[in-house]
């Protein structure tokens, strides 16, 4: 749907939001707290998350910071679902992918 490269300023808040579509944020560096639902996840060069369609959600950063953010939407229900169960959506970086609980659904 669209992508975005942001630098932003260290207090810069995205107050409290939701949408009908999903949200990966990648921290390119600087130093972002992302809030969703009640949880609070750090995010720091080379990490990213992934927000889910309509839970809400709020950025705030705790240093000057430059992130990407894109914007998307999944037609398939199997799919769409199946990303809506994520237990842990915060990607650290240099995690290897078979080692991420990204993949524990249930």
């Amino acid at each position: 749907m669209d992508i975005q490269l942001d630098l932003v300023e260290e207090g810069w808040t995205f107050d409290w939001h939701e949408h009908p579509y999903f949200e990966f944020i990648y921290c390119k560096s600087g130093h972002l707290q992302q809030w969703i639902d009640d949880q609070s996840y750090e995010l720091t060069g080379g990490s990213s998350i992934l927000v889910c369609a309509y839970k809400k959600h709020k950025t705030i950063a705790l240093e000057s910071s430059e992130y990407l953010c894109f914007h998307f939407d999944i037609d398939i229900f199997g799919i769409y679902s199946l990303f809506n169960q994520v237990k842990n959506p915060l990607i650290e970086k240099d995690q290897a992918i078979d080692d991420h609980p990204f993949l524990l659904i249930g």
